[in-house]
């Protein structure tokens, strides 16, 4: 049986992506009220633009702990960007698609 391994590097990075997706919750509307609907270009542009920043998505967090100070903010964002999100769905599913900016995975 084979077990997987993962740096420190690595868990820090799905961490830091549990975070940044969690601090969306709750602060996006789903198109035309409907939530099984996956957003526009425009809308995931609006968002990528609105992540950071003193009143930014990621700044101001889910009013728990998934947040980041504004410098992570911006560091993450150097890595990082949101290629699609759905807002959470009738049966409660909330998903949130990123991108590697550098690396494009």
């Amino acid at each position: 049986m084979s077990q997987n391994t993962f740096s420190s590097t690595e868990l820090l990075t799905y961490a830091n992506l549990q975070i940044a997706a969690e601090a969306l919750y709750g602060k996006l509307k789903s198109p035309a009220g409907n939530p099984n609907t996956l957003m526009s270009d425009t809308d995931i542009a609006d968002i990528n633009d609105r992540l950071t920043g003193e009143k930014g998505y990621w700044v101001t967090g889910n009013n728990h702990t998934s947040k980041f100070s504004p410098i992570q903010a911006e560091q993450f964002k150097q890595d990082w960007q949101i290629v699609q999100h759905m807002n959470n769905t009738k049966t409660g599913f909330s998903g949130t698609l990123f991108e590697n900016t550098k690396t494009h995975e």
